[in-house]
């Protein structure tokens, strides 16, 4: 993992005495995290910020005094702002700029933000995964990049439905997230082909999403279960089936840890999905979910919890007392579930 590292702030730049926090910020947190070998830029700019060059120079000097080992960098949002870090780092809205060195996806999680930048809930959802930390299809595009010999990838980005495409269309091409060599499609028990990577589109990419064309499947008719094979190598090494129906088919309720210790602070996530017969969360799956816990632990989030996307999440936080602790959900027209955590 590579780190650009950056002071806080965003846009606003203050007074003299306020300047004067920020440069303590840079000190700060070049003398605390200059041991962590993943950082490669200091960020001594406030993100997004008009150009000041007697702060700015300020800012470069005392980084490159504290650290002369990294490179600094600042984020702008505009191209023809003073360049006095090391690094040119610019926010491109553009899509289709040139000579560029590298890129950061904005960003890992969605997050809370304020009402003119949300999306009327004060959420931004930029992030590859949503802001209970579960992944989006975009955090497949990130993995599927992955070479196979550490872990094989393979994620259809839709789900299915001819809801996933406007204007009345089917839902072709659909797009998998791979790093496999080629798949092979079923609709129903009918193989659709083989498919390989679209390099043409995506010549740079290590491993080129792979589009699929010209399947048996017309709008208002019944089309079946869809199974995407992934081969590596000539060998089957990943596979999904997504349901046709689109039907909820259960309630799944897990955990990131089974065990906690009974120190009052320790934490894990409690997840939990509506899913189709085979696990795929149901994004149009809207419903209340119920949750409840029985010993000696506390759960921080909504326990009447009204599901959108098809799955979320709350914490499970450890009291002072040994035991067990089941956590309970339970929505309608399906059955509950629970899931048990040990504190020790």
């Amino acid at each position: 993992m590579l780190v650009f590292e950056e002071i806080p702030g965003w846009q606003h730049i203050g007074d003299d005495d306020w300047k004067g926090l920020a440069l303590r910020d840079v000190r700060a947190m070049i003398e605390r995290d200059h041991n962590h070998p993943s950082i490669i830029i200091w960020g001594v700019r406030i993100n997004e910020s008009w150009d000041d060059h007697d702060f700015y120079t300020q800012t470069n000097a005392l980084a490159r005094q504290l650290d002369p080992t990294r490179p600094t960098g600042g984020v702008r949002f505009f191209l023809n702002s003073e360049f006095l870090e090391d690094v040119f780092t610019y926010n491109d809205f553009s899509r289709s700029m040139g000579g560029v060195s590298g890129a950061i996806g904005w960003c890992a999680f969605d997050y809370n933000t304020h009402k003119e930048f949300g999306a009327g809930d004060r959420i931004c959802y930029h992030g590859v995964s949503d802001i209970f930390r579960l992944h989006k299809y975009a955090a497949y595009a990130y993995a599927s990049q992955t070479p196979p010999s550490v872990r094989p990838v393979l994620h259809v980005a839709c789900n299915w439905k001819a809801g996933d495409y406007d204007e009345g269309q089917t839902i072709q091409p659909v797009t998998v997230l791979t790093n496999c060599d080629y798949i092979e499609a079923y609709v129903g028990d009918k193989l659709q082909g083989k498919f390989e990577p679209d390099r043409a589109t995506y010549p740079s990419l290590p491993h080129p999403p792979i589009m699929m064309s010209n399947l048996d499947i017309r709008l208002a008719a019944p089309w079946g279960d869809l199974h995407v094979i992934g081969y590596v190598d000539g060998k089957p090494v990943a596979e999904q089936r997504i349901a046709a129906d689109g039907v909820p088919a259960r309630l799944e309720l897990s955990v990131d840890d089974a065990e906690l210790y009974a120190d009052g602070a320790d934490m894990t996530r409690v997840v939990f999905k509506i899913v189709d017969r085979y696990g795929n969360p149901l994004t149009y799956a809207v419903g209340v979910v119920t949750l409840d816990v029985e010993g000696p632990a506390d759960l921080l989030g909504e326990t009447v919890f009204p599901l959108v996307g098809g799955q979320a999440a709350v914490y499970l936080r450890s009291r002072h007392e040994a035991g067990t602790v089941v956590v309970r959900a339970s929505t309608p027209r399906l059955a509950p579930a629970h899931v048990s955590v040990s504190l020790i």
